[in-house]
């Protein structure tokens, strides 16, 4: 790499006081001070006189992503907000969520009934999750076993993709999910994810007490909370139900 003094020789042949310009894209500079900006994982130092550039892992951005597989299926119980660790590799603009599950009456579909489909997302902080970024949808339908109509029981009943907005952005890193949803009248909602199927008995190590693992938080509000410590009394992390979370796409723009 040539020094200032060479650089500023090149256009007079060694002499000095010559000029030079710079071209990048449509851009050009010829006098002045060309500064080298950090940008796309590229990072410029100097060393004495020497310019210098080190390269970062690069991201790249997606329209989808799904966290976690479709491997079971298990009825929700109401009051219980599901938590579940996600590391993000990728950049994605969320416009919104997809979950798929399932509902059917108790009683047939002579009644009416609705259901409410909740996801939030937080960062964390040492041994602290903020509540980042949440969505709400009320899925509803009127009695009927119409199976082309959209708002009877028999067009919306058993599973489906169903969709609830969010809007977040997205960047690589460790995020922690809840999900959380609760039901009016009777019918039995049923989610798709993944269920853990061995149940631990007890914490031996104290790594529940110290990272965000798996686990759920049982509550008595509709609300996610604002923030969730690592050393919450609520927040299980075991049991049977300790890894209940369903399968998440987020979809928006790349």
């Amino acid at each position: 790499m040539r020094t200032p003094a060479e650089i500023a020789d090149c256009g007079t042949g060694g002499s000095g006081g010559g000029n030079l310009a710079i071209s990048a894209s449509a851009s050009s500079v010829s006098s002045g001070t060309v500064v080298f900006s950090n940008s796309n994982n590229v990072s410029f130092g100097m060393n004495g006189s020497t310019v210098t550039a080190s390269a970062g892992p690069s991201g790249y951005s997606v329209s989808i992503w799904k966290e976690l597989d479709y491997l079971q299926t298990w009825n929700i119980n109401t009051g219980i907000v599901s938590f579940h660790r996600a590391s993000m590799p990728v950049y994605l603009s969320a416009t919104d969520a997809v979950l798929l599950n399932g509902f059917s009456s108790v009683n047939g579909s002579s009644l009416a009934g609705s259901y409410t489909q909740m996801l939030a997302i937080y960062t964390m902080s040492g041994g602290t999750a903020n509540l980042a970024a949440s969505g709400s949808r009320q899925v509803s339908w009127t009695s009927g076993s119409d199976t082309s109509a959209s708002s009877e029981y028999g067009g919306m009943s058993l599973f489906r993709y169903r969709t609830l907005p969010i809007a977040y952005s997205i960047t690589p890193g460790d995020y922690l999910l809840a999900a959380y949803v609760s039901t009016a009248l009777s019918q039995s909602v049923s989610l798709v994810g993944r269920n853990q199927v061995v149940a631990e008995i007890a914490a031996y190590d104290g790594i529940e007490t110290k990272a965000f693992l798996d686990g759920f938080m049982t509550t008595n509000s509709s609300a996610f909370p604002a923030t969730v410590a690592v050393s919450n009394v609520n927040y299980a992390r075991v049991g049977a139900n300790a890894a209940l979370f369903p399968a998440v796409m987020f979809r928006g723009t790349s």
